[in-house]
């Protein structure tokens, strides 16, 4: 784990011959200034609930409202065999968090293509449809139903 972020630091060599592909978007909660706009000010208040209160969830229409899809890539893990499920989520996340943070060393290109800021607690990754809500240390899987109704 890194002491910095709180999150892993797996290691991404095996010698195993397994390949995995995992879908990935990247959603990031709002940000603005709270005193001119009701959405910001929500969004706030989010990322203090998650920081500060043990929130680890967010709703559905908070997530409809208030986070944007920001990029999309797809991580590929080889030989995890003998790794369980949560290892390679473990591994998965690690990757996308150091890809989506500049200065990591390990940015990803689907980051820089996407021209955003790096990710930080109250954001939300997708792995394959699964939702990882970033937490001041680590992450946090929930369960959300996004309504896809225009």
């Amino acid at each position: 784990m890194n002491r910095e972020t709180g999150h892993g630091d797996h290691d991404d060599q095996c010698t195993d011959s397994k390949t995995q592909h995992f879908d990935i978007e990247v959603y990031q909660l709002l940000r603005g200034d709270r005193r001119e706009n009701d959405r910001a000010a929500r969004a706030d208040d989010i990322r203090f609930e998650i920081r500060h209160r043990d929130r680890t969830c967010i709703d559905t229409a908070d997530f409809e409202a208030l986070y944007e899809c920001v990029g999309t890539e797809t991580v590929t893990l080889e030989g995890d065999n003998d790794r369980t499920e949560d290892d390679i989520i473990a591994r998965v996340l690690s990757r996308v968090w150091h890809g989506w943070n500049a200065g990591s060393g390990r940015e990803s290109r689907a980051f820089y293509a996407a021209e955003t800021r790096s990710l930080e607690v109250a954001d939300v990754v997708s792995v394959d449809s699964e939702h990882y809500l970033v937490l001041p240390i680590g992450w946090e899987a929930f369960e959300l139903e996004v309504n896809t109704d225009a």
